[in-house]
């Protein structure tokens, strides 16, 4: 289990309140423990938060919680600044300053199928853990055995989780 103060300890590049106030942090967390399964990932884990996480399925809705927090940051700073939040954009690939200009390979450390995960690292970090523990392709929350991690089980409507191979490539990552 994790809460906003185990995830400050984990990250604290994410201490500054003004920038990063407690009330997200704790949104993306509750976010995370609805959308992440925890029959996939081993958790949750035991209910007093620990830093740092002691089992996959804390590390993986400590960076989802910070990937959303990093893209919440940027929508608060471009309104502030008069823009309008929430408009997306890539990984500068390019920029110039005077005389100096410098690029990066910015496809070098993304896949292309992982969508907005590839906005920041803690994203990517989330995706590759969450492919290498062996997530499926679709995930529905819950496990059917156990009716606290939600009303659907994983592959399946009948009450008990899909009981064939993992269905790689099927749908959509989260």
């Amino acid at each position: 289990m994790i809460n906003s103060s185990s995830f400050l300890l984990d990250y604290p590049e994410f201490t500054n309140a003004s920038l990063f106030p407690v009330s997200g942090i704790n949104y993306w967390i509750n976010y995370a423990t609805l959308l992440i399964s925890p029959c996939v990932l081993g958790g949750p884990g035991d209910t007093t938060p620990k830093s740092p996480p002691d089992n996959l399925y804390d590390i993986a809705c400590e960076l989802f919680t910070a990937h959303n927090v990093v893209l919440e940051a940027q929508a608060l700073t471009d309104a502030s600044n008069g823009g309008l939040p929430g408009l997306t954009t890539g990984p500068i690939s390019s920029k110039r300053v005077g005389p100096v200009s410098v690029s990066y390979d910015v496809g070098a450390g993304v896949d292309p199928a992982d969508a907005q995960y590839n906005l920041t690292i803690y994203g990517t970090r989330f995706i590759n853990l969450y492919k290498l523990a062996g997530a499926p392709g679709f995930v529905a929350n819950g496990c059917g055995v156990n009716p606290a991690f939600g009303p659907f089980p994983v592959f399946g409507s009948s009450g008990s989780p899909w009981p064939g191979v993992p269905l790689w490539g099927y749908g959509q990552w989260m």
